[in-house]
């Protein structure tokens, strides 16, 4: 992740640096994936295309941070016979 502080950030919404302008948010910093997400291997993690699209992107990151947390643990695989 990537903090993001400065310019204007293009959020798919309307921003505005007024923060009581109805509307609209008022972004001054944010945390932003750096990853790209499209990379994300929905079929490994047993997921169709569609349920992949619409996850949160933290999620994504959530499914890959778990597994490998397993596997570095390699008692699990000894288990599941991986």
């Amino acid at each position: 992740m990537a903090h993001h502080t400065g310019e204007p950030v293009q959020c798919g919404f309307s921003c505005h640096p007024n923060p009581n302008k109805n509307g609209t948010f008022n972004i001054r910093a944010g945390y932003f994936l750096k990853e790209d997400i499209g990379l994300f291997d929905a079929p490994f993690f047993n997921l169709t295309k569609h349920e992949a699209e619409s996850l949160d992107p933290e999620q994504r990151v959530i499914f890959e941070c778990t597994y490998e947390a397993l596997e570095n643990g390699e008692h699990y695989f000894k288990i599941i016979g991986r």
